[in-house]
């Protein structure tokens, strides 16, 4: 992600590629992450390598049961950003520079984000698996502590200096205008992101796919999407910013509620054995 970032502004502004000199740099960046990523892992040994062999049918319906609802959910979220795009295409090209601008700079505001919510779940997984969900509660709570104490000093930073990160993707002076106003708006709602992401790594732990799932589906279709419309028709670009601002913390909303009142606790992936008597 950091080498895409030096590598997008470089390629677009410097070596004049434009379009495609994005898609080299993410291609390159992509690459070079990979090779690195293999060469490490095979030095340090740190994946035990075995003979594959056929799983069984339980396995093989447990990886369809937790992988297809996986796989939903990246089409959920990809045709919900092509949504939003009609959106934010229909305002012109100073609109569509700055939201692609503003969006390169989201894929970084939200890394410390993803991060917690892959060491939650990964932590989760293991407590849940042994049936601690007191020590599960205390992992949810303290994850969110510290992704709102996080992504609220990020949003600080963003709301003082949004307008030179954004100068470091474009040039023109309506697009870093409307890349600024945009970071402006949503600032201060990346902490309910934030809160997102932990509670729905502390469900995905327990195998509740197909709820988190359903918790993307609301997020994008039934609050991002139309809230983005609604706002926009009523406060004109300026409303895209907090149309997708408010989506953030009413997701958060419905993320606290399943976390709360679901019943994901009750989820069983694995049947325990019977001792055997003798």
């Amino acid at each position: 992600m950091i080498l895409n970032t030096v590598l997008a502004p470089v390629f677009i502004s410097v070596f004049h590629w434009g379009i495609a000199g994005a898609a080299y740099a993410t291609l390159l960046s992509q690459g070079i992450a990979f090779l690195y990523g293999l060469f490490y892992v095979i030095k340090n040994k740190l994946v035990p390598f075995s003979v594959p062999r056929k799983p069984k049918w339980k396995e093989f319906g447990l990886i369809l049961r937790l992988g297809i609802p996986a796989g939903l959910q990246m089409m959920v979220i990809s045709g919900g950003m092509m949504a939003i795009m009609s959106v934010v295409n229909s305002y012109g090209e100073h609109v569509v520079s700055g939201f692609g601008a503003a969006q390169r700079l989201d894929s970084i505001i939200t890394l410390p984000a993803m991060a917690a919510g892959t060491a939650v779940n990964s932590m989760a997984g293991q407590n849940i698996g042994i049936g601690n969900y007191k020590r599960t509660g205390e992992i949810a709570k303290h994850g969110v502590m510290y992704v709102f104490a996080c992504m609220l000093l990020i949003a600080v930073c963003i709301s003082l200096f949004g307008k030179y990160a954004i100068g470091l993707f474009i040039k023109e002076p309506e697009a870093v205008r409307f890349g600024e106003e945009y970071l402006r708006w949503i600032a201060f709602f990346y902490p309910f992101i934030g809160i997102n992401f932990v509670l729905n790594g502390i469900v995905r732990a327990s195998g509740a796919m197909m709820q988190v799932l359903l918790l993307n589906i609301i997020s994008f279709w039934v609050l991002r999407y139309p809230f983005t419309a609604i706002f926009s028709a009523w406060l004109g670009e300026k409303g895209i910013g907090l149309g997708i601002g408010m989506s953030f913390l009413f997701s958060s909303c419905a993320a606290f509620l399943y976390y709360r009142y679901g019943r994901w606790k009750t989820m069983k992936l694995f049947e325990k054995k019977k001792a055997q008597s003798g």
